[in-house]
């Protein structure tokens, strides 16, 4: 089967950020003493969107992050600070209401973050495994990194851009016929949901992928486009989606060889039902991004 994959310039999450604190010392955002506090913000967008656009382009009101500061000539000490998402508009805040400081003495900073909490210090990461049909579950499985190096000293924020680092994978379907799509489920199999990951550099390898192969319920309502989230992997050659109808027919998409699915990339299913066939397109993009580069590819 022929599918059509498009390559394009990656548009990255966004999130701005300004402060730090002198050997370990948290002090208050109001503190008038001439220290300069680190702000972060994140980019506005609309997060009421289904699952194929949630977070792309900001953090959802609530979710949690944790920042890493690092001066770079290691005299002034940080500890790991979490913020959360105040609001819709993209602005950050330390969870515990207390900002960091840029060192007194003019040193330069580097900064790190990561999302979701809890793997500042963790070389791990696990997707949400059997349904991801949740937004919480969804969100839970995107990792993203951001890293800056040698800020020193600024009234203005520094922005952090934000790298997904897993997979995406997205299913759109539409029936023909008299198909009816409504409480249709739609599943990927037999992909692989736990791998490893540098905290440090953000990387994450294909051929790090681990643990036993799972399926994962990506809807129960196939009339409504759907997402969910898996590691970098190459999945062998064999069934990638299955489709069980409102009458109970069940369909599988087969791919007639290995598939390499890379970190940072949407791969979309464009899946056309007719009775008891279907007929597959597969888009390929950058998460959150603009297409100019298009070619062919063999599924």
């Amino acid at each position: 089967m022929k599918t059509r994959i498009l390559l394009s310039a990656f548009a990255a999450l966004a999130l701005l950020s300004a402060c730090n604190s002198d050997d370990k010392q948290q002090a208050s955002s109001q503190n008038d003493d001439g220290r300069v506090p680190i702000l972060l913000s994140s980019g506005i967008g609309d997060d009421t969107r289904a699952s194929q656009g949630l977070q792309n382009t900001q953090f959802r009101k609530n979710q949690t992050l944790d920042v890493q500061i690092t001066s770079q000539d290691n005299m002034t000490g940080y500890d790991m600070l979490t913020y959360f998402a105040s609001d819709n508009a993209g602005t950050l805040q330390p969870l515990k209401g207390v900002f960091p400081y840029y060192p007194t003495n003019g040193s330069a900073v580097d900064i790190r973050a990561i999302y979701p909490t809890g793997y500042m210090n963790s070389s791990s990461f696990s997707v949400t495994k059997i349904s991801q049909t949740s937004p919480e579950a969804y969100m839970a499985s995107d990792l993203m990194f951001a890293k800056v190096e040698g800020i020193t000293a600024q009234s203005t924020a520094v922005p952090l851009v934000f790298q997904h680092k897993m997979t995406k994978i997205c299913v759109n379907l539409t029936g023909e016929g008299g198909v009816t799509l409504t409480n249709s489920t739609v599943k990927l199999m037999g992909v692989k949901t736990e791998t490893t990951f540098n905290p440090l550099t953000g990387v994450v390898r294909i051929e790090d992928a681990a643990g036993a192969s799972s399926n994962i319920l990506m809807t129960t309502n196939g009339a409504q486009g759907c997402a969910a989230i898996i590691v970098p992997q190459t999945k062998p050659s064999g069934f990638l989606l299955e489709i069980c109808l409102q009458n109970n027919d069940v369909l599988h998409y087969k791919t007639v060889q290995d598939v390499i699915f890379e970190s940072g990339k949407v791969y979309t299913f464009n899946v056309k039902v007719i009775e008891s066939n279907i007929s597959v397109e597969t888009v390929v993009t950058p998460w959150e991004a603009t297409t100019d580069v298009e070619e062919d590819l063999m599924l």
